[in-house]
Protein backbone atom coordinates (compact mmCIF):
# COMPACT_ATOMS: atom_id res chain seq x y z
CA UNK A 1 0.00 0.00 0.00
CA UNK A 2 1.47 3.32 -0.95
CA UNK A 3 2.18 5.79 1.80
CA UNK A 4 -0.66 8.24 2.54
CA UNK A 5 1.27 11.20 3.73
CA UNK A 6 3.16 11.33 0.54
CA UNK A 7 1.08 13.48 -2.26
CA UNK A 8 4.05 13.57 -4.88
CA UNK A 9 4.65 10.10 -6.68
CA UNK A 10 4.12 11.03 -10.57
CA UNK A 11 0.72 11.90 -12.14
CA UNK A 12 0.47 9.56 -14.94
CA UNK A 13 -2.86 10.59 -17.70
CA UNK A 14 -4.79 8.97 -20.04
CA UNK A 15 -7.98 10.09 -22.60
CA UNK A 16 -10.62 9.02 -21.53
CA UNK A 17 -13.75 9.57 -23.96
CA UNK A 18 -17.03 10.40 -21.95
CA UNK A 19 -19.31 10.50 -24.82
CA UNK A 20 -21.13 7.65 -24.00
CA UNK A 21 -24.75 6.47 -23.13
CA UNK A 22 -25.80 4.74 -19.93
CA UNK A 23 -29.43 4.11 -19.57
CA UNK A 24 -30.01 7.10 -21.73
CA UNK A 25 -27.88 9.70 -20.37
CA UNK A 26 -24.66 10.71 -21.78
CA UNK A 27 -22.54 11.46 -19.19
CA UNK A 28 -20.12 14.32 -19.84
CA UNK A 29 -17.63 15.19 -22.85
CA UNK A 30 -14.25 14.24 -23.39
CA UNK A 31 -12.28 14.71 -20.38
CA UNK A 32 -8.51 14.06 -19.36
CA UNK A 33 -8.91 11.38 -16.58
CA UNK A 34 -6.05 10.13 -13.71
CA UNK A 35 -5.24 6.36 -14.56
CA UNK A 36 -3.74 5.93 -11.65
CA UNK A 37 -5.82 7.62 -8.30
CA UNK A 38 -5.78 5.69 -5.24
CA UNK A 39 -7.86 6.80 -2.87
CA UNK A 40 -7.23 6.16 0.91
CA UNK A 41 -9.40 7.12 3.96
CA UNK A 42 -8.03 6.34 7.52
CA UNK A 43 -9.00 7.14 11.19
CA UNK A 44 -12.52 6.48 12.95
CA UNK A 45 -15.23 7.75 10.09
CA UNK A 46 -12.61 7.12 7.71
CA UNK A 47 -11.73 4.95 4.83
CA UNK A 48 -8.96 3.62 2.28
CA UNK A 49 -10.59 3.57 -1.57
CA UNK A 50 -7.59 2.13 -4.29
CA UNK A 51 -7.65 3.58 -7.89
CA UNK A 52 -9.76 4.27 -10.54
CA UNK A 53 -10.19 7.82 -12.52
CA UNK A 54 -10.54 10.99 -11.40
CA UNK A 55 -11.68 13.82 -14.28
CA UNK A 56 -10.46 16.88 -15.14
CA UNK A 57 -12.96 19.62 -15.61
CA UNK A 58 -11.62 23.25 -16.60
CA UNK A 59 -12.19 24.10 -12.49
CA UNK A 60 -8.99 21.99 -12.11
CA UNK A 61 -6.66 23.64 -14.36
CA UNK A 62 -8.16 27.18 -12.66
CA UNK A 63 -7.79 26.55 -9.29
CA UNK A 64 -4.20 25.31 -10.48
CA UNK A 65 -3.18 28.83 -11.59
CA UNK A 66 -5.18 30.51 -8.93
CA UNK A 67 -7.32 32.02 -11.07
CA UNK A 68 -9.88 32.58 -8.63
CA UNK A 69 -7.80 33.49 -5.97
CA UNK A 70 -8.38 30.74 -3.26
CA UNK A 71 -5.46 28.54 -3.74
CA UNK A 72 -3.72 27.43 -0.89
CA UNK A 73 -0.15 25.69 -1.61
CA UNK A 74 1.20 22.88 -1.23
CA UNK A 75 -1.79 22.36 -3.68
CA UNK A 76 -3.12 19.09 -5.35
CA UNK A 77 -6.37 19.66 -7.16
CA UNK A 78 -8.92 16.92 -8.61
CA UNK A 79 -12.09 16.56 -7.21
CA UNK A 80 -14.34 14.57 -9.33
CA UNK A 81 -12.66 10.89 -7.79
CA UNK A 82 -14.08 7.24 -8.01
CA UNK A 83 -12.04 4.14 -6.26
CA UNK A 84 -12.54 1.09 -4.81
CA UNK A 85 -12.32 0.95 -1.01
CA UNK A 86 -9.44 -0.91 0.05
CA UNK A 87 -9.42 -0.54 4.06
CA UNK A 88 -11.92 1.10 6.35
CA UNK A 89 -11.84 3.10 9.46
CA UNK A 90 -12.43 1.87 12.67
CA UNK A 91 -16.16 1.68 13.58
CA UNK A 92 -17.16 2.21 9.47
CA UNK A 93 -20.81 1.30 8.83
CA UNK A 94 -21.42 2.39 5.43
CA UNK A 95 -18.60 1.06 3.32
CA UNK A 96 -16.71 -1.91 3.26
CA UNK A 97 -13.43 -3.15 1.16
CA UNK A 98 -14.23 -3.80 -2.06
CA UNK A 99 -16.91 -1.06 -2.65
CA UNK A 100 -16.57 1.34 -5.03
CA UNK A 101 -16.55 4.80 -4.33
CA UNK A 102 -17.05 9.20 -5.21
CA UNK A 103 -15.98 11.75 -3.91
CA UNK A 104 -17.24 15.41 -5.17
CA UNK A 105 -15.87 18.81 -4.40
CA UNK A 106 -17.16 19.03 -0.65
CA UNK A 107 -15.26 17.45 2.60
CA UNK A 108 -16.73 18.72 5.51
CA UNK A 109 -19.11 21.22 7.35
CA UNK A 110 -19.64 22.60 10.40
CA UNK A 111 -22.71 20.26 11.28
CA UNK A 112 -23.99 22.75 13.59
CA UNK A 113 -25.20 25.93 11.90
CA UNK A 114 -28.29 27.00 10.71
CA UNK A 115 -27.85 25.87 7.03
CA UNK A 116 -26.39 22.40 8.18
CA UNK A 117 -29.57 21.96 10.79
CA UNK A 118 -31.69 22.33 8.02
CA UNK A 119 -30.11 19.60 5.35
CA UNK A 120 -28.21 22.06 3.27
CA UNK A 121 -24.28 21.55 4.24
CA UNK A 122 -23.22 22.79 1.08
CA UNK A 123 -24.00 26.41 1.78
CA UNK A 124 -22.45 26.29 5.21
CA UNK A 125 -20.32 29.14 6.00
CA UNK A 126 -17.75 26.64 7.05
CA UNK A 127 -17.36 24.46 4.18
CA UNK A 128 -14.65 22.95 3.57
CA UNK A 129 -13.42 21.71 0.23
CA UNK A 130 -11.99 19.00 -1.68
CA UNK A 131 -8.74 21.02 -2.36
CA UNK A 132 -7.47 24.46 -2.37
CA UNK A 133 -7.87 24.79 1.41
CA UNK A 134 -5.10 24.48 4.35
CA UNK A 135 -4.44 21.42 5.88
CA UNK A 136 -5.80 18.07 4.80
CA UNK A 137 -7.50 19.85 1.83
CA UNK A 138 -5.61 18.07 -1.03
CA UNK A 139 -7.86 16.38 -3.94
CA UNK A 140 -7.49 13.67 -6.44
CA UNK A 141 -4.33 13.92 -8.66
CA UNK A 142 -2.43 11.61 -6.64
CA UNK A 143 -1.57 8.37 -5.50
CA UNK A 144 -3.58 9.03 -2.37
CA UNK A 145 -6.40 10.86 -0.96
CA UNK A 146 -7.85 11.26 2.65
CA UNK A 147 -11.90 11.27 2.60
CA UNK A 148 -14.52 11.40 5.43
CA UNK A 149 -16.67 8.83 4.65
CA UNK A 150 -19.45 10.60 5.41
CA UNK A 151 -18.66 12.84 2.61
CA UNK A 152 -18.05 10.04 0.11
CA UNK A 153 -20.54 8.40 -2.48
CA UNK A 154 -21.41 4.86 -3.21
CA UNK A 155 -21.98 4.23 -6.98
CA UNK A 156 -23.90 1.79 -9.18
CA UNK A 157 -21.85 -1.11 -10.91
CA UNK A 158 -23.69 -0.15 -13.83
CA UNK A 159 -22.07 3.23 -14.76
CA UNK A 160 -18.56 2.71 -15.63
CA UNK A 161 -16.21 4.75 -13.57
CA UNK A 162 -14.94 7.18 -16.30
CA UNK A 163 -18.19 8.34 -16.08
CA UNK A 164 -19.46 8.73 -12.32
CA UNK A 165 -16.87 11.49 -12.01
CA UNK A 166 -18.61 14.48 -13.68
CA UNK A 167 -21.64 13.27 -12.18
CA UNK A 168 -20.09 14.15 -8.67
CA UNK A 169 -19.90 17.79 -9.87
CA UNK A 170 -21.69 19.12 -12.81
CA UNK A 171 -24.52 16.30 -12.11
CA UNK A 172 -24.81 17.00 -8.30
CA UNK A 173 -24.84 20.49 -9.46
CA UNK A 174 -27.75 20.09 -11.43
CA UNK A 175 -29.50 17.41 -10.33
CA UNK A 176 -30.13 19.15 -6.44
CA UNK A 177 -31.88 22.03 -7.66
CA UNK A 178 -34.16 20.38 -10.36
CA UNK A 179 -35.00 18.05 -7.09
CA UNK A 180 -35.94 20.66 -5.02
CA UNK A 181 -37.64 22.75 -7.23
CA UNK A 182 -38.93 21.41 -10.17
CA UNK A 183 -41.79 18.32 -10.24
CA UNK A 184 -43.31 16.21 -13.06
CA UNK A 185 -44.98 18.24 -15.91
CA UNK A 186 -43.22 21.54 -15.08
CA UNK A 187 -42.06 23.57 -18.29
CA UNK A 188 -38.11 24.04 -17.16
CA UNK A 189 -35.65 26.00 -18.91
CA UNK A 190 -32.15 25.33 -18.90
CA UNK A 191 -30.02 28.41 -19.44
CA UNK A 192 -26.56 27.38 -21.54
CA UNK A 193 -26.20 23.98 -23.00
CA UNK A 194 -22.58 23.10 -22.00
CA UNK A 195 -20.74 20.91 -19.15
CA UNK A 196 -24.01 20.98 -16.59
CA UNK A 197 -26.50 22.19 -18.92
CA UNK A 198 -26.66 18.92 -21.03
CA UNK A 199 -27.14 17.00 -17.28
CA UNK A 200 -29.99 19.43 -16.27
CA UNK A 201 -32.05 18.12 -19.69
CA UNK A 202 -31.24 14.87 -19.43
CA UNK A 203 -32.46 15.05 -15.29
CA UNK A 204 -35.07 17.23 -16.08
CA UNK A 205 -36.37 14.84 -19.14
CA UNK A 206 -36.35 11.40 -16.81
CA UNK A 207 -38.38 13.43 -13.71
CA UNK A 208 -41.04 13.76 -16.21
CA UNK A 209 -40.31 18.08 -16.94
CA UNK A 210 -41.15 19.50 -20.28
CA UNK A 211 -37.13 21.07 -20.88
CA UNK A 212 -36.82 23.70 -22.72
CA UNK A 213 -32.91 24.94 -23.50
CA UNK A 214 -31.81 28.65 -24.23
CA UNK A 215 -28.76 29.34 -25.95
CA UNK A 216 -27.31 32.17 -28.13
CA UNK A 217 -27.81 30.77 -31.24
CA UNK A 218 -29.08 27.49 -32.65
CA UNK A 219 -25.96 25.80 -33.47
CA UNK A 220 -26.19 23.66 -30.45
CA UNK A 221 -30.16 23.12 -30.95
CA UNK A 222 -30.20 19.66 -32.24
CA UNK A 223 -27.75 18.57 -30.08
CA UNK A 224 -29.55 19.96 -26.89
CA UNK A 225 -32.84 18.03 -28.62
CA UNK A 226 -30.87 14.66 -28.32
CA UNK A 227 -30.30 15.52 -24.55
CA UNK A 228 -34.09 15.58 -23.99
CA UNK A 229 -34.60 19.26 -25.06
CA UNK A 230 -38.75 19.51 -26.43
CA UNK A 231 -38.28 23.49 -27.38
CA UNK A 232 -35.20 25.78 -27.85
CA UNK A 233 -35.02 29.48 -27.71
CA UNK A 234 -32.55 31.23 -29.40
CA UNK A 235 -31.77 34.43 -26.31
CA UNK A 236 -30.19 37.13 -29.22
CA UNK A 237 -33.49 36.50 -30.76
CA UNK A 238 -35.44 39.53 -29.21
CA UNK A 239 -39.26 37.87 -30.64
CA UNK A 240 -38.37 34.43 -29.27
CA UNK A 241 -37.07 35.87 -25.90
CA UNK A 242 -40.78 37.68 -25.65
CA UNK A 243 -42.49 34.51 -26.72
CA UNK A 244 -41.38 32.66 -24.20
CA UNK A 245 -41.60 34.97 -21.16
CA UNK A 246 -44.02 33.89 -18.74
CA UNK A 247 -44.12 30.28 -19.69
CA UNK A 248 -41.52 28.46 -17.01
CA UNK A 249 -42.07 26.96 -13.97
CA UNK A 250 -38.55 26.44 -13.31
CA UNK A 251 -35.68 28.28 -14.68
CA UNK A 252 -32.09 26.14 -13.75
CA UNK A 253 -29.60 28.47 -14.80
CA UNK A 254 -26.11 26.79 -16.00
CA UNK A 255 -24.22 30.31 -17.22
CA UNK A 256 -22.40 32.43 -15.33
CA UNK A 257 -22.97 35.61 -17.35
CA UNK A 258 -26.81 35.90 -17.75
CA UNK A 259 -29.86 35.10 -15.99
CA UNK A 260 -33.03 35.92 -17.77
CA UNK A 261 -35.16 35.31 -14.54
CA UNK A 262 -38.02 37.75 -16.11
CA UNK A 263 -38.39 34.83 -18.34
CA UNK A 264 -40.97 32.93 -15.32
CA UNK A 265 -42.52 36.59 -15.01
CA UNK A 266 -46.25 37.00 -17.36
CA UNK A 267 -46.66 39.26 -19.83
Amino acid sequence: MPDPRNFHNPIEFAQVAMIESVDGFVLGKKRRALSSACIFFHGLGLLCVGGYYVAQPTESLEIIADAWGVATWPLVAGHEIVGNVVAVGEGEQRFAVGDRAAIGVQRSSCGTCYHCEDGAENVCPSITKTYAGPGKDKGGFASLIRYPSEWTFKTPEAIPGELVGPLMCAGITTFSPLKRHAKAGDRVGVIGIGGLGHLALQFGRAMGCEMVALSRSAEKEAEARGFGAAGFVVTSDDAQMQAARGTFDVILNAASAVSYTHLTLPT
